[in-house]
């Protein structure tokens, strides 16, 4: 019977060492998941951020773009009214030639530069 209490007692005593080992691995492992969490959350919490900058970044693009493109809507309007006046000026008064033709260059200058604005307009509202 002392040898049979002897072997339970070895028993009891490697299975309680067992016991503290698996202890031991088992808060090992909670701290390292524990730590990967901490490092999941602060990360979570890095790019919850540059997706915030990157939003406001986008919405004050997409601001100067839209008055970009009131801009240079205005400036186009600007263009046309100047190019009647000047067609209206060249066809109601009498210049002497040489005015007459810088008057139809200018009609021209502003007519081409009226239809860049209006292709850049255009291509603008493209990428909206």
């Amino acid at each position: 019977m002392n040898k049979a209490s002897s072997t339970e007692k070895e028993d009891i005593s490697a299975l309680k060492e067992q016991v503290e080992t698996l202890e031991v691995r088992n808060r090992k492992v909670e701290e390292s998941y524990k730590k990967r969490v901490d490092e999941l959350i602060k990360q979570n919490g890095d790019t919850k951020r540059e997706l915030e900058y990157v939003k406001d970044l986008l919405s004050t693009k997409e601001r100067d773009s839209e008055n970009t493109i009131a801009q240079m809507g205005m400036e186009n309007e600007k263009m046309k009214r100047q190019i009647k006046e000047l067609n209206a000026r060249i066809l109601t008064m009498q210049y002497d030639s040489n005015e007459t033709q810088h008057l139809k260059e200018r009609v021209e200058e502003l007519q081409t530069r009226n239809e860049t604005i209006e292709a850049q307009l255009s291509d603008a509202k493209v990428y909206i």
